[in-house]
């Protein structure tokens, strides 16, 4: 995970939206880390409905989330902590599975945008592991998406 993200800026795509029919939506779902530990303890705590995970959203083949990013300049004022990666591609996480949220008309240059403002409303200094954390901001992604909360 970085601080910027690593997908390239070239001109997007006009795929999907409301000009050529909805584009599918994913939440994909980690389990914590990436040595195993995190999938033993998500298996031990499922029967009581919690779990320690990583989430984030799909749309546009590429998966968005927020995170504390660790870095030198990562608590800097106005440093964002959203991030992109190639779908079920999370860095220090692993991949468990993924849940279908449904179809969004939004076109990608306006995900795009919705992105570029996310970036400024999710400063990495607000991260907090409890109540605002990947899981928040996939559910304010996924709403803004027009595809619902997450589950």
């Amino acid at each position: 995970m970085g601080t910027k993200c690593s997908r390239p800026r070239d001109e997007p795509g006009e795929k999907g939206g409301s000009a050529n029919g909805p584009v599918p939506v994913s939440l994909h779902i980690y389990d914590v880390g990436t040595s195993g530990r995190g999938q033993t303890l998500n298996w031990l705590l499922s029967p009581l409905g919690v779990g320690a995970f990583h989430c984030g959203v799909e749309v546009y083949d590429w998966e968005w989330s927020f995170s504390d990013i660790a870095g030198a300049g990562a608590k800097r004022p106005g440093t964002t902590g959203v991030f992109c990666c190639r779908p079920r591609g999370c860095e220090g996480h692993s991949y468990s599975q993924s849940l279908d949220m449904g179809s969004t008309a939004t076109s990608e240059v306006e995900v795009l945008r919705l992105i570029s403002l996310l970036e400024k409303q999710w400063p990495v200094s607000q991260y907090d592991i409890l109540k605002n954390n990947c899981c928040h901001f996939s559910n304010e992604l996924c709403q803004r998406l027009r595809v619902g909360g997450v589950p």
